[in-house]
């Protein structure tokens, strides 16, 4: 029987795909269920006689085909029927029985083919609504793949409703096996024809029981802790995870209601805290706003959000060159109401910065340029001090000079007790805009915090690109650990700070707590389908020059202090004598351009920034160098 099934199938499958052979096959069935549909409410309600016949009946066949045509019936993919499709079907019926009342009052009928004419728009519906019922369900009929993956639901809701029908409709890869659901209520209810087993405390047993393979979290509102809640049951239960869209993603109208993979972003994500942006937005209201290192992923960032505050016009500038275009030719796009000008120049270049100030006159500065990477610095003292430092010193010193109201620079908790020349640099700039924030009418302001995920040097692209090669992850230690935070709250929290400050504070923003960089491999082993250690080994490397186990965000100097902010804090601390600190400053940058001046450099660093703490294999080398 299923072979003749089959067959019909393909035959049928050689006449659909010809357009002419398609539009008789339809039309042939549209005539046939009208005028059986006729013959059959007429023998219905009067049997053996014949009520409608002649002109009347073609009237009725005629206007119930053309109307079908007319509303495109005929229009819609019968294998994808749905509710929709009913309702239209309902439409022809309604407006088909309309104009036909019209014509028997013209022909002058009576009652009796009133009542004729009311079962045969009934069975209209009727049939036409089956018989795309019949073609959806025989277009399925096929050969079972012999191994489908098996689909556990979270969420009986609207979510889960969409869900299941998202799963389903691929018959030849899932199967969808229960829902689970925290109402009590819905437990051994089904969604179509499908069970909701348990809650969700169940994950575990109900994935070994039915031999689920994937979980789908089908909730949009949940939150970043009740997804690592219902993330680390899946991955106990060694079953890969996949949800919807959550409700921010959905209102951005950047995705459709499709289910994706689960992303380490969405474990490392915090609770959204719904902010009061006006203070904000009238600060940068009409500005004229320069973004350094625009091109990165911070200073894109704050491009983006920043078009967001209705600024006269925006400054982007960046040394390098197709990622300043790319970034130049979105923001076009995306905000046409705002002026976008590029600007590619090095913040080194300082007669380049001058001129630049001389013409565009800045009033808010946002100061993300900078090199980031630890490992590369360590071996590029003076690439570090002149951009991290100098050009941080210059921007400083033109932002004085022209009246800019804000000038805003971002740091990193690795300025604090630091270990590395990265460190040392940023603290060096935190405590220039403390030092230029003397007698000057220009705000100058520090935001720092730790890692962002997502950013180009995260160990997050590295771990995937080493995922993707079938590993071994490399981690440096088992017991590393690292502040994240995301780039969108990142930003957001560097924006609010600078309308905070009056001038000369370091603010800190609330990190939360470190997460161990091997839970983080971990996770995204598992977030890939694989066990961490049998299907991708994990490794580790040791600690490269200049890295610390843990960063922290304030030294034993400095007082913490809360703001207006819950989540940004501020650090107070003090510089004793600001004439010999900014002469220490400019005799390193001396210094890091002379061959054989490395122990003296160190020594100065140190003098400047007391908490940096010598690597001891630096010592060494700088023992070497004095020796010789």
């Amino acid at each position: 029987m299923r072979k003749r099934i089959l067959f019909f199938k393909t035959l049928t499958d050689r006449i659909v795909r010809n357009n002419r052979g398609r539009f008789l096959l339809v039309l042939s069935a549209f005539c046939g269920l009208i005028v059986f549909n006729l013959l059959l409410s007429d023998y219905l309600v009067y049997p053996g006689k014949v009520v409608f016949s002649g002109l009347f009946g073609f009237i009725i066949v005629a206007s119930q085909l053309g109307l079908a045509y007319l509303f495109g019936v005929n229009r819609g993919i019968w294998k994808y029927s749905s509710i929709s499709d009913l309702i239209l079907i309902v439409k022809v019926a309604a407006v088909s029985f309309a104009l036909n009342i019209v014509s028997m009052l013209v022909t002058g009928l009576g009652h009796d083919a009133l009542r004729i004419l009311l079962v045969d728009h009934m069975l209209f519906v009727l049939s036409f609504g089956g018989l795309r019922l019949l073609v959806r369900l025989y277009r399925n009929v096929g050969p079972v793949p012999s191994t489908l993956k098996r689909v556990l639901i979270v969420g009986a809701g609207d979510g889960g409703d969409i869900a299941c029908r998202r799963v389903k409709h691929d018959t030849t890869q899932y199967e969808v096996v229960g829902f689970l659901d925290d109402d009590p209520w819905k437990k051994n209810h089904e969604i179509h024809g499908v069970k909701v087993l348990g809650a969700t405390h169940q994950i575990v047993e109900i994935v070994q029981a039915n031999e689920v393979n994937e979980v789908v979290i089908a909730i949009p509102s949940a939150g970043p802790a009740l997804l690592r809640s219902l993330a680390e049951k899946c991955f106990e239960a060694k079953a890969q995870v996949k949800i919807m869209p959550s409700l921010s993603e959905l209102s951005e109208n950047s995705a459709t209601f499709e289910i994706r993979n689960l992303k380490l972003e969405d474990l490392l994500a915090r609770e959204p805290i719904i902010e009061d942006l006006s203070s904000v937005r009238k600060t940068y209201v009409n500005k004229r706003v320069l973004v350094t290192g625009a091109a990165g992923s911070i200073g894109e960032e704050l491009v983006k959000q920043v078009a967001q505050m209705g600024p006269a016009i925006v400054y982007l500038l960046d040394q390098a060159e197709s990622p300043l275009y790319f970034l130049f030719r979105e923001c076009q796009v995306k905000f046409p109401n705002v002026e976008f000008v590029p600007m590619l120049c090095d913040i080194t270049d300082h007669w380049a910065l001058g001129r630049f100030f001389k013409q565009a006159q800045p009033q808010i500065v946002l100061h993300a340029a900078a090199y980031k990477h630890v490992p590369i610095l360590e071996d590029n003292i003076y690439q570090a001090i002149s951009v991290n430092v100098e050009g941080t010193k210059k921007l400083a010193e033109l932002s004085k000079e022209h009246g800019v109201e804000r000038f805003v620079f971002i740091s990193t908790d690795k300025a604090v007790n630091p270990t590395n020349i990265l460190g040392v640099t940023k603290r060096m700039a935190e405590l220039l805009c403390k030092v230029f924030q003397e007698n000057s009418k220009t705000k100058f302001i520090a935001v720092r915090f730790g890692n962002v995920i997502g950013s180009q040097g995260s160990v997050i692209p590295l771990f995937t690109k080493q995922i993707q090669q079938g590993g071994p992850i490399t981690v440096t230690h088992p017991d590393i650990k690292r502040y994240f935070m995301m780039i969108p709250e990142a930003v957001q929290l560097v924006l609010f700070a600078s309308v905070l400050g009056n001038g000369g504070e370091i603010f800190v923003l609330d990190m939360g707590k470190q997460v161990k960089i091997m839970d983080l491999a971990v996770n995204m082993i598992r977030l890939c389908g694989f066990e961490p250690n049998t299907d991708i080994k994990i490794e580790f490397c040791g600690l490269r020059p200049g890295e610390k186990l843990y960063e922290e965000l304030y030294d034993e100097t400095e007082k913490v202090c809360p703001t207006k902010h819950p989540k940004i804090n501020m650090a107070i601390g003090s510089i004793d004598d600001s004439a010999s600190l900014l002469k220490n400053i400019n005799e390193c940058a001396a210094l890091s351009k002379q061959d054989g001046k490395m122990s003296e450099l160190y020594k100065l660093l140190k003098r400047v920034v007391t908490t940096y703490q010598l690597a001891p294999s630096l010592c060494d080398e700088v023992i070497k160098e004095k020796n010789v």
